[in-house]
């Protein structure tokens, strides 16, 4: 599984290019929280991925946690009228919390 949520965490940061130009056109400093956060779950990760123990487990911990950030966000700009809510990364953001919990739990 932190090899699909590794891989997710990049599609992520793909599928956010639009939504952060969206949001960026009214919001710079939420675009940056955004682009910050979803960087920080795939930093986090990447550097699991090297980890072992609890180490590892909290490290999984801060990606989840910046994930939620970054639904929080998406939420934000969907309140605002930025977004749809339709956009691709809310899916893949939904999906991967739920790997990230799990994974944030062992």
């Amino acid at each position: 599984m932190p090899f699909i949520a590794y891989d997710l965490s990049l599609q992520l940061i793909k599928e956010l290019r639009a939504p952060l130009k969206a949001i960026r056109a009214s919001n710079a400093s939420l675009a940056r929280q955004l682009d910050d956060a979803a960087d920080s779950v795939h930093s986090n990760l990447c550097e699991a991925g090297g980890r072992f123990g609890d180490d590892r487990t909290r490290l999984f911990r801060y990606s989840y946690g910046s994930l939620r950030e970054v639904r929080g966000q998406l939420e934000i700009a969907v309140a605002k009228g930025w977004l749809d809510g339709g956009e691709p990364a809310h899916a893949i953001a939904y999906r991967l919390g739920g790997m990230l919990f799990r994974l944030a739990k062992l």
